[in-house]
């Protein structure tokens, strides 16, 4: 968000220039980005999870039974 809004407050006067929509189309990518990664993350997190610890259980069936 700060690379889209920002250039207004940092930049000295005239120096950012805005045409059309790009703002509002940015804002709207940015936030559907944000609506399909942060549950892909989750699902990728739970995943990892589930391999490490049958892994893990895995190891420690084989510890006890030597």
């Amino acid at each position: 968000m700060l690379a889209i809004f920002g250039p207004d407050y940092v930049l000295p006067d005239g120096q950012a220039s805005h045409y059309g929509y790009g703002q509002a189309f940015a804002t709207i990518g940015l936030v559907i980005l944000a609506i399909i990664l942060v549950p892909l993350g989750m699902l990728l997190t739970m995943i990892t999870s589930s391999v490490v610890c049958k892994r893990c259980l895995a190891a420690d069936r084989d510890v006890e039974s030597s």
